[in-house]
């Protein structure tokens, strides 16, 4: 009886046991996933982004008036876009992308 009274209590310590290293596990991951995320989307001055950019800008968004600027990196294709955003003179806010290159990006 103490044998059996024994296993269950070294069974019963080792799932516990492992289901803690499985819980620590998952918090690791989400935390970095977390980082990376926060990595991924940089807010910059507007003095900070590449001068094609800041010209399709001034260009084509004269009127406008921008508040906030992030420099994005796409967590698939490592590329960089800029994600301007901008109030009109109508008083809307819209967010606008655009490549280094300043080729304005859809979406």
């Amino acid at each position: 009886m103490k044998t059996l009274i024994r296993t269950i209590a070294a069974s019963m310590i080792i799932a516990g046991t492992a289901a803690f290293s499985t819980n620590a596990v998952a918090q690791v991951e989400q935390q970095d996933k977390m980082e990376q995320k926060q990595d991924e989307k940089v807010e910059i001055r507007m003095t900070e982004v590449p001068s094609p950019v800041s010209e399709a800008i001034s260009s084509d968004y004269a009127d406008w008036k921008a508040s906030k600027v992030y420099k994005v990196t796409d967590p698939k294709s490592r590329k960089t876009v800029y994600e301007v955003h901008f109030t009109s003179p109508q008083g809307v806010t819209e967010k606008k992308k655009f490549s280094a290159e300043g080729e304005e990006i859809d979406g």
